[in-house]
Parts: structure tokens; C-alpha cells; sequence
């Protein structure tokens, strides 16, 4: 991890259209969020996708060993499976909903991950008892969902802020 980090401090600039940091302005958030509604509806999808993602995240292994608990689901198992469904499909849900913007619009993939992330909330009492195959699609295709709009957000409230506060 150190190479890395290490490389990347020493080789990576910032580009042509940086600014510097403007100070810490609290009564120009707060002005830009009670008076641009397309902005502060960006803030707040964002905001309520991070506790969503986050929530799943922090619960998903917890799941998994409770719907597993009968038939005793192994430290590795439990590991592998957080791992594909936060790490693997997670990163596969958000390079697919980046390209998948980029042609069909932000707003149509944001909401297309914001119907299916929580039909998987709603499907999972379902597949708490299933076969395990069904569970772990059921966790991949929630991890791949849960991030999906991520960028979406983090971009409309880019582009929506006014450009020497975004950042």
C-alpha cells in the first residue's frame, strides 16, 4: 500500500482547471441549498444514498451468518461473500452505471439503481431462508445496486454548485 500511495503523491498533478480552495464558507452552503431546490434535492438524494450504502454495508455479513446460521456458514464463507458483493459487484455496479450514464443520462441510471437497491431491501426477508445461491445473487445484485448512483450524485451536486465552492 505504501508503493502506491507513495507513486501517486510523487506523479499525480492537479489538472488544468483546478482553483484553489476557497475558505470555509457555512452561510454559503447554507444559501445555496434554501435557494436552489435542483441543488439541495441533489444534496439530499446523496446524502441519504451515503446512509443507505453505508447501512448495508455495515449489515451485510451480519445477514448473511444469521440467514446461514442453520447451516453454519464459516468465517472464510462469510468473508468471501462480503467481499464479492461489497467489493467485487460494488465495483462492477459502479464502472457499469458510470459507462451506462455516460449513454442513457445520470438521471435514468440513478433511478434505475434507486428502484433496484431497495427491491433488494424488500426481497431480502424473502431470501433470508433460501438456498444459498439465491442469497448470495440477492447480495450481489444489492452490492452492485447500493453504489450504482454514487457518482450520479456526487456529479449532479458538482455540476449543480456554484463552481468556486464545488470541489
Amino acid at each position: 500500500l505504501a508503493l502506491p500511495a507513495a507513486l501517486s503523491v510523487l506523479t499525480v498533478r492537479s489538472g488544468p482547471a483546478a482553483v484553489a480552495s476557497p475558505p470555509l464558507d457555512v452561510s454559503a452552503a447554507l444559501r445555496a441549498l434554501a435557494r436552489h431546490q435542483p441543488l439541495r434535492l441533489a444534496t439530499l438524494g446523496y446524502l441519504g444514498h451515503m446512509w443507505e450504502l453505508y447501512a448495508l454495508w455495515s449489515w451485510l455479513a451480519a445477514f448473511f451468518v444469521a440467514a446461514r446460521g442453520v447451516h453454519r456458514p464459516g468465517m472464510a464463507e462469510t468473508g468471501t461473500v462480503a467481499f464479492l458483493a461489497i467489493g467485487v459487484a460494488g465495483l462492477l455496479g459502479a464502472v457499469a452505471a458510470g459507462r451506462l450514464a455516460d449513454r442513457l443520462g445520470r438521471t435514468a441510471i440513478t433511478s434505475g439503481a434507486m428502484l433496484i437497491s431497495p427491491a433488494c431491501c424488500l426481497a431480502s426477508p424473502l431470501a433470508f431462508g433460501a438456498a444459498l445461491p439465491l442469497l448470495v445473487a440477492l447480495l450481489l445484485i444489492w452490492g452492485a445496486s447500493v453504489i450504482a448512483d454514487s457518482a450520479q450524485f456526487s456529479a449532479a451536486v458538482t455540476e449543480l454548485a456554484e463552481p468556486r465552492y464545488a470541489g
